[in-house]
């Protein structure tokens, strides 16, 4: 029983292995080709799968026949300490082959019963129970009674200790790396099956490889892609911020020289008015010199944007263009 749920298990492991294999396979293969791939798949499964099935039968007939091998041994024991004679062997024998023959309806009620197998942990339990009979021999008083009965029952579990070495050194679990491991301990193959073995795995070993180059390239491709996207984001940024600079300096510079402009216009009309008002200075009223220095510096500015606007635009007189000063004479 315990076999077979190894087996199982085994087989389950196996099918989820060759879907991941599988998925992998068939997102590296075009379309065209992807079914053939998924038979190839199929067809390994199939004699992994049955290969797998001949190992399970093959241990379950060795262990049967190691079992039978115990059976009649213990039964050989057991008539030779009951001191048994031949004929008394060919009696049970021949009551054996009676038994056989012809069942009573007890054994087929027997029969009929779940049939009882040993465990490894329920064996291992038992030794360690048995163990405690150390603790009586050692505080029993007579030595020679203590002796004797650790001796028959260290003989009578002779057979069951050879049971559980062996069902403890089968009972390891079967992993995948296991599995595909070439020539297990259980199986013999022949030398066809070793070389074709041979070929599977290097051919295993030939699709990791470009699986894993594969991979490697992708993520070169990707990587070069992001970092030339970033350079081109670099640039972008560093060309749109030389073009800010460039105009704010641009702005900065026009800003002084507009400064200059204004303050040059307005030093030499001061510089002519303050002649004027030296060679006439009953001439004009106070208000009257304000006013002038206004429409002077809106007549200067008038220039200005005459000489900035572009070419090939037809010239328009401004529109609320400042009257003449009004001059107001004072009474001699």
């Amino acid at each position: 029983m315990q076999i077979r749920k190894q087996f199982r298990e085994t087989c389950k492991i196996q099918t989820l292995q060759y879907k991941a294999l599988k998925t992998q396979i068939l997102q590296s293969t075009p379309k065209e080709e992807q079914k053939t791939v998924i038979k190839k798949l199929k067809e390994e499964q199939r004699r992994k799968l049955a290969l797998l099935g001949d190992q399970y039968e093959q241990s379950i007939a060795e262990m049967l026949q190691k079992q039978s091998e115990e059976l009649e041994l213990n039964q050989s024991l057991l008539l030779r300490r009951r001191g048994d004679t031949g004929t008394r062997d060919l009696g049970i024998n021949e009551e054996l082959q009676e038994l056989t023959q012809n069942p009573s309806p007890e054994s087929n009620s027997e029969e009929d019963k779940p049939s009882r197998t040993f465990t490894t942990k329920s064996m291992a339990t038992a030794f360690h129970r048995i163990q405690g009979l150390q603790m009586l021999a050692d505080e029993d008083p007579n030595v020679e009674r203590s002796a004797r009965v650790h001796r028959t029952v260290m003989e009578g579990l002779t057979c069951y200790q050879e049971m559980y070495k062996e069902k403890k050194h089968a009972a390891k679990q079967p992993t995948i790396h296991a599995f595909f491991q070439p020539m297990a301990a259980m199986i013999r193959l022949d030398e066809s099956q070793e070389l074709e073995c041979h070929h599977l795995k290097e051919r295993l070993r030939y699709e990791l490889e470009i699986l894993m180059a594969y991979q490697s390239k992708n993520k070169m491709q990707a990587e070069a892609q992001r970092n030339r996207e970033r350079k081109e984001l670099e640039d972008r940024v560093s060309v749109r911020r030389a073009l800010l600079e460039q105009k704010v300096d641009v702005a900065a510079k026009l800003q002084e020289l507009w400064k200059k402009v204004c303050k040059n216009s307005h030093d030499s009309f001061l510089k002519q008015a303050k002649q004027y008002k030296n060679a006439h200075p009953t001439k004009y009223h106070a208000a009257d010199w304000v006013y002038l220095t206004r429409t002077t510096l809106k007549k200067n500015q008038f220039c200005l944007q005459i000489q900035s606007r572009p070419r090939g635009r037809p010239w328009k007189a401004p529109i609320n263009q400042e009257p003449t000063p009004v001059t107001t004479k004072i009474g001699n």
